[in-house]
């Protein structure tokens, strides 16, 4: 029996990245549907949703080195970083994303707090 990738597939989390992919970045819309099927692909082999990895990255930067090492070591790691950047978690450590336009940025404020982790 195939894996119901449906309910992870519909996270927020992953919807969201996935929109961003698209609008912001610029990438296919077929490229951004592999990339997403590659993340849902790794969590499957974890038996850990997307939104488990995301967590568990958000704890702190250990945790957050530990998926990275994980997904590199899977050869996933690009795209899970992607992932995880575009929900508010840095996999390089703290740094500040400068959008490029004024309404992006106003988004992006209204979508994070200093120190925060993730979409509200």
């Amino acid at each position: 029996m195939a894996f119901d990738f449906a309910p992870w597939r519909q996270s927020p989390r992953v919807v969201y990245w996935e929109d961003k992919l698209v609008h912001w970045v610029g990438v296919e819309p077929a490229e951004a549907e592999r990339r997403v099927t590659v993340l849902l692909g790794f969590c499957a082999s974890r038996e850990a949703s997307p939104d488990a990895l995301f967590e568990r990255a958000a704890v702190g930067d250990a945790e957050c080195a530990e998926v990275v090492a994980e997904t590199l070591a899977a050869g996933v790691g690009l795209v899970a970083q992607s992932f995880l950047i575009h929900n508010g978690v840095s996999p390089y450590g703290r740094l500040v994303c400068m959008p490029h336009t004024p309404d992006q940025l106003a988004q992006q404020g209204a979508r994070f707090t200093p120190g925060a982790r993730g979409p509200k």
